[in-house]
């Protein structure tokens, strides 16, 4: 490890303990505190952490997340707080072996990051039976869009057998097409939607699925989609 990457891991641990020292009895104080502290207090998925941690609290979950988040929205943080507060297990899964590295250290022993590809995780873990699914392993590309809707399918079909009633399925960068009027879209994203009549997103095959064949309450969406099984 370079001398600059030692510098911001040290910073990254040094802003964690101050972090930790913050107390976090309810769900909006978990909300508030990590927007403000290691987020964008306004971001796009604020209001879909939210509502997912409503949901579940103030019970211990098991919760499974693709695409392990030591940057950005910081996801892998959020879920390591509830369970700190609420109880329960987490698990985090990347290919990428930076992301657990830039978090060594800074989470708490109930949270287990694993390196290792997403699908085949999945599937070797069923016996996990998660109560809240977060898919976020391969960024949407608007100029090519397929392989992130292809990824989210396949992470979709190695879970589709524990998806029970109850169960929270999260999936960013799934937009509304409400959200889509916010933004000029390339080419590539635009056949999409002409495609398949739906934005592009991680989700936008798997929407399509359980729009059909799986009863379900959408609980969220805006970027990111979120619906609970019936």
């Amino acid at each position: 490890m370079g001398i600059k990457r030692l510098h911001e891991q040290f910073n990254r641990i040094s802003k964690n303990i101050a972090y930790q020292r913050i107390e976090k009895r309810e769900v909006k104080d978990i909300i508030h505190n990590h927007f403000s502290f290691w987020s964008e207090p306004d971001h796009v998925n604020r209001q879909a952490f939210l509502e997912v941690l409503n949901r579940i609290a103030p019970a211990p979950a098991v919760i499974i997340e693709t695409g392990t988040s030591a940057w950005g929205t910081d996801s892998t943080r959020i879920w390591d707080s509830y369970i700190r507060r609420f109880g329960g297990s987490f698990h985090s899964v990347d290919i990428r072996k930076e992301a657990s590295a830039d978090l060594f250290g800074q989470l708490s022993k109930r949270t287990n990051l694993h390196v290792a590809d997403s699908v085949d995780f999945l599937e070797r873990n069923l016996d996990l039976n998660a109560d809240v699914y977060f898919l976020d392993s391969w960024d949407l590309d608007l100029n090519d869009p397929i392989p992130s809707a292809e990824h989210g399918m396949r992470e979709f079909h190695a879970i589709k057998g524990n998806l029970k009633r109850g169960v929270i399925l999260f999936i960013d960068d799934t937009p509304s097409f409400d959200f889509l009027k916010t933004m000029t879209l390339p080419s590539a994203a635009q056949e999409f939607v002409d495609k398949y009549g739906s934005p592009p997103g991680k989700g936008a095959f798997v929407k399509a699925y359980v729009d059909e064949k799986i009863e379900h309450k959408v609980l969220h969406h805006n970027y990111s989609w979120v619906i609970q099984i019936l």
